[in-house]
């Protein structure tokens, strides 16, 4: 889904009724482990910026000149985070909320605990290694690593519906 990052405002019902999201500080060098964001429909219910538009930036940056830049801030010693790093937007169609990186930064990356559809350009980082997605005419599935211990090394697999990578056995 292409996630249009207007600047619509929701409606106090859709608020009201909305799902709400919290998120977690698990692990950090600057932000407190435990620390909670409790994100509504209209955004981070604790932003100072304060526009009601269902959007939640968060990166580095604090304030621009006339408005407040990210609705939470990230210290700049966070290695890999970004001015705007990424936002997270609801849906009033879906009743969803949906994430997004900004390009800002090293990546936004998430914990996956079911099958993922592989698509064209998805990265894949795991450990110090970081793969790009290319989907080949043919029938062949390009993993192609970026950065880590095999660098520049090219894998390929036959084309299927979903693709499963998994943590290897010690032996």
């Amino acid at each position: 889904m292409d996630m249009p990052l207007t600047l619509a405002q929701i409606p106090p019902e859709e608020i009201a009724m909305a799902p709400k999201l919290l998120l977690e500080v698990l692990e950090s060098p600057s932000i407190l482990p435990g620390t909670t964001f409790l994100i509504n429909a209209c955004g981070y219910e604790n932003s100072e910026r304060k526009m009601n538009d269902g959007c939640v930036y968060i990166g580095t940056h604090s304030k621009s000149p006339d408005e407040f830049a990210n609705d939470i801030e990230v210290p700049e010693k966070e290695g890999g985070m970004g001015h705007k790093h990424l936002v997270i937007k609801y849906s009033i169609e879906t009743k969803e909320y949906f994430l997004k990186d900004l390009g800002e930064g090293t990546g936004t990356f998430i914990r996956i605990d079911r099958p993922l559809a592989l698509k064209q350009g998805h990265i894949i980082s795991f450990g110090d290694s970081h793969m790009a997605i290319s989907i080949r005419v043919g029938g062949k599935i390009q993993l192609k690593f970026l950065d880590g211990p095999k660098t520049d090394q090219t894998l390929y697999s036959p084309l299927m519906t979903v693709a499963r990578l998994t943590r290897a056995t010690e032996r």
